[in-house]
């Protein structure tokens, strides 16, 4: 029984990540492309889910009735709250998120805008394997529908990580499920040592966003409950393909490795989570040798890596990107690198440390591989609002609290434990202001606006595309074009 629910999770996970994909390739590529690279995805997709059969090293938990019922509705809630669907307050970027899924829903694919200063078109380049199955549900059944399947989608993500989660630490537990909701940095204390006029007003409000206390646009590591509210089309995907890839590593048996498919379903997702995974994918490799890469699954892999580099390449807008030195002395940011690195993740690394240095080699590893990308990643800046250190944080810190659950578990020391609760009792006031935003605030839901009508330019010019790149002079279907761009747009993209 262990071993069936192990592998069915396993299964519905790749599934869950591929189904997108496989929408893609359908709706956007030529017939003659489309038909033999979606044959060849699926039947590597089945090859994949068999080789998550093999008896884990850690099987899934049991679980009772009442167990199971209160960890589906603790997730339920946790999406609703999250105003996916529309049916609560929704945060600022939904602006965005509805944007995207107009679009998607309601014109045809390849999503295309013209351009009135010349009469050329324009095409939309984006990762957007979130809004998909939702923007099917709207084309074939109205836009109820498509909020209903947007909901329900991200919960079946959601359920998905949390049971991974269960796995790795060998309990289920409506606890533990807690735990992760409410798993943050200690970004209370941050706001407090960083404490500035603009600020301070956050530090007493309950439903204020304090997550950017380094700075904005500098560095956020955000809590699991904020990237739910605030960026879901990214982070689903990354804690499920966290627990993909981490769990290959556990995997012992003869069958070739399918790393590089599971990891070739990120991209479409989240390049972000795509960076993020890369360090441990390197590690998995090391231990898995180049005779266990080398598949038909993972040729599959770096066909979808191939198409989806041609997309996304085909992005008109120029990001301000490069290593933090270029933007910032680093001389005088010291200070505060070293209070984030700490307050974020650092002392839970240290106080896990103990049960981590008694743990198996390869967990050890990867401990060390999860802690150091946290640790670099704030020396790269990419996006308005830096959004690669946000998201390229996703898989480590998701798998930053397996160790953190194991190390409750399995330490014996209290005074450790003790300061370890301490500290996450801290880290949860960030998510707990998330969570209070949600209960108290109210606004209208509109999905009126095309993603070229914006009204943050900066931030409509980043999802535009060139229609004589190679993808979409070659690859894709023939657009028909939709929404004209306005010209404000027009004017921020000759500054790109």
């Amino acid at each position: 029984m262990k071993r069936h629910a192990c592998s069915s999770l396993a299964c519905a996970s790749v599934a869950y990540l591929f189904f997108p994909v496989g929408i893609f390739f359908l709706g956007y590529l030529r017939i003659w492309l489309s038909l033999p690279v979606l044959a060849f995805s699926v039947w590597s997709l089945v090859r994949t889910a068999g080789y998550y059969q093999a008896v884990p090293e850690r099987a899934f938990p049991r679980a009772g009735r009442r167990q199971w019922i209160a960890v589906i509705a603790m997730v339920l809630a946790w999406v609703f709250l999250a105003g996916i669907g529309g049916y609560s307050y929704q945060n600022s970027d939904y602006l965005k998120h509805s944007a995207m899924l107009l679009d998607l829903a309601t014109l045809p694919w390849p999503v295309t805008y013209l351009r009135p200063d010349t009469g050329t078109p324009l095409r939309l380049v984006f990762y957007c394997a979130y809004y998909l199955p939702a923007a099917v549900a709207w084309k074939l059944f109205g836009r109820e529908a498509a909020c209903f399947a947007a909901y329900l989608w991200a919960a079946a993500g959601v359920l998905l990580a949390l049971l991974w989660f269960f796995r790795f630490i060998g309990r289920f537990s409506f606890v533990w499920a807690l735990f992760f909701v409410f798993f943050s940095g200690m970004d209370f204390i941050g706001l407090i040592i960083n404490r500035t006029p603009d600020n301070a007003g956050a530090m007493l409000s309950a439903t204020a966003h304090i997550e950017w206390w380094a700075g904005i646009g500098f560095w956020n590591y955000p809590s699991n409950t904020s990237q739910l509210f605030w960026a879901p089309h990214q982070a689903v995907a990354g804690w499920i393909l966290a627990s993909l890839v981490y769990h290959c590593m556990f995997i012992q048996h003869d069958r070739k490795c399918p790393l590089v498919f599971v990891g070739s379903l990120a991209p479409f997702w989240s390049p972000f989570v795509s960076i993020g995974l890369a360090p441990l994918c390197i590690l998995i490799a090391c231990f898995k040798g180049i005779k266990k890469m080398l598949s038909w699954e993972n040729l599959c892999g770096m066909m979808i890596v191939l198409i989806m580099a041609l997309f996304f390449s085909a992005n008109l807008a120029s990001y301000n990107n490069g290593p933090l030195w270029m933007f910032h002395e680093l001389s005088g940011i010291w200070p505060r690198y070293l209070s984030f690195v700490m307050l974020e993740f650092g002392f839970y690394a240290l106080l896990a440390y103990p049960y981590v240095h008694n743990a198996d080699r390869r967990e050890r590893l990867a401990f060390g591989v999860l802690t150091g990308t946290l640790a670099l990643v704030p020396f790269y800046v990419m996006g308005l609002y830096n959004d690669f250190a946000m998201r390229v944080s996703i898989p480590a810190l998701y798998l930053l609290q397996v160790y953190i659950a194991g190390f409750f578990m399995h330490y014996r020391g209290w005074f450790f434990k003790s300061v370890m609760a301490a500290l996450l009792v801290i880290g949860a006031l960030a998510p707990v202001r998330e969570l209070a935003r949600a209960l108290v605030l109210r606004n209208p839901v509109s999905q009126s606006a095309h993603v070229v009508e914006l009204a943050h330019t900066a931030v409509a010019v980043q999802y535009l595309g060139d229609p004589e790149s190679i993808f979409f002079k070659y690859l894709a279907r023939r657009g028909h074009a939709g929404a004209r761009i306005p010209q404000g747009v027009l004017d921020e993209l000759r500054r790109h």
